[in-house]
């Protein structure tokens, strides 16, 4: 199982995995019928395929987690790997959320000006 990130510059905008070749998984994400989160990437961004890691089948998702949350991509909608407890328990986690906001101020205002620079150089 591959991990892949397609990314823009050293901007992370989405983190999936695939048993598909990196070539015929970029041309589903660019294709018409894409159905998964990268469709909100905007179009005429461009943006390349990378390989991040290549992992047995039953620890995909907890390394697609741990890339997820190591690289915060922009257009994931899902958070891969989340357990139904995890689901259910959402009170935990928006206060996980504000305490993990607290300690990483910073790298969330450096995440939002890139994100803000990659906005106007893709439009």
């Amino acid at each position: 199982m591959k991990i892949y990130a397609l990314m823009t510059g050293d901007l992370v905008l989405y983190i999936g995995s695939t048993t598909q070749s990196l070539a015929a998984r970029a041309a589903v994400h660019r294709g018409g019928h894409n159905t998964c989160s990268s469709k909100n990437i905007p179009k005429d961004c461009e943006w390349e395929i990378v390989l991040l890691d290549t992992v047995p089948d039953n620890e995909r998702a907890v390394w697609e987690r741990h890339y997820y949350d190591t690289l915060h991509p922009l257009y994931n909608e899902r958070v891969p790997g989340r357990s139904q407890k995890e689901w259910m328990n959402r009170e935990h986690f928006k206060n996980y959320q504000r305490e993990y906001y607290q300690r990483n101020k910073e790298a969330y205002r450096e995440r939002t000006r890139k994100y803000r620079a990659s906005k106007v150089e893709c439009l």
